[in-house]
């Protein structure tokens, strides 16, 4: 009885945990997508044209799309990461299967902060390309 009530709670939180991964996954990979389609042409100090751009314009895009792209593989990542853990809630017994999650989850831990600090890295490389 009173392993029911905690695999109960450990299913709640892990449910939880899963869905705002897949969520905050969908957020960022729609937000890289906005911007994949429009940058760097949605900034008001860019005189870039979508026609006739010039080598500063064909820089600031390769950047903008490095900065994105270090988005997309974080949120795939993230997609990933809640996948699994809601894999984990209709297989809680499957010690393979945790054992895999926990390793995964601090792997990721590493890899989200080294993409963050890339992120941030071309955004102020970019940043300054534009003002």
């Amino acid at each position: 009885m009173e392993e029911q009530k905690v695999l109960r709670r450990y299913h709640n939180k892990m449910k939880f945990c899963g869905c705002f991964f897949l969520f905050l996954a969908i957020f960022i990979l729609l937000n890289a997508c906005i911007g994949f389609s429009s940058s760097p042409y949605y900034e008001r100090y860019v005189k870039c044209s979508k026609l006739e751009p010039d080598a500063f314009c064909t820089t600031l895009k390769a950047y903008v799309f490095v900065l994105y792209s270090f988005e997309v593989l974080g949120s795939l990542l993230l997609t990933i990461h809640g996948l699994l853990s809601i894999a984990l809630l209709d297989h809680m017994k499957n010690l393979k299967l945790i054992r895999f999650l926990n390793k995964f989850t601090k792997t990721a831990i590493i890899i989200y902060t080294l993409l963050i600090i890339c992120r941030v890295a071309v955004f102020v490389k970019v940043h300054f390309l534009v003002i």
